[in-house]
C-alpha cells in the first residue's frame, strides 16, 4: 500500500510544484519552469479540452481531489480490513453457505439458490 501511495503522491507533488513555480515565473534558468512555457502548455490543454486555458488548473485540481478521495478510500479499506472482512466472511460462511462451526463437511441440505434441473434421489 505504501508503494501505491508513493506512486500516487509523487506525480501530484511534482505537478503542483511545477505549476506554482512556473505560475510565479521562478524558472531558475530552466525553460520548463518559465511563465511562457506555463501559458503555452495550458493553452494547448485548453484547445484540446475546448476550455478556457485559465479554467484548466481548476479542472485538474478537481480531478486530483476526486483521485485523492478514491486512493485514500482504498487505503482505509485495506487498513481496516479486519474490522469488516472477518464479520462478512463469517456471515457468508454460516448464513449463506450453511457451514457450521463443526467443520467444512456439514453443509445445509437445501441450498439457497435453486439447482438447475430436476434433483433425483440416490438409489
Amino acid at each position: 500500500m505504501r508503494l501505491v501511495l508513493l506512486l500516487w503522491g509523487f506525480p501530484i507533488i511534482f505537478f503542483w510544484g511545477w505549476y506554482f513555480l512556473s505560475l510565479y515565473d521562478m524558472h531558475f534558468g530552466m525553460f520548463f519552469l518559465s511563465k511562457a512555457f506555463h501559458d503555452h502548455l495550458f493553452g494547448i490543454y485548453g484547445n484540446i479540452l475546448h476550455m478556457d486555458p485559465t479554467d484548466v488548473p481548476a479542472a485538474l485540481a478537481w480531478l486530483f481531489f476526486v483521485d485523492t478521495l478514491i486512493v485514500v478510500g482504498l487505503a482505509l479499506v485495506g487498513k481496516y480490513r479486519r474490522f469488516w472482512w472477518t464479520p462478512l466472511k463469517s456471515f457468508v460462511k454460516h448464513h449463506v453457505l450453511g457451514i457450521s462451526e463443526a467443520g467444512e463437511g456439514t453443509r445445509r441440505k437445501h441450498p439457497i439458490l435453486p439447482v438447475a434441473g430436476p434433483v433425483h434421489p440416490a438409489e
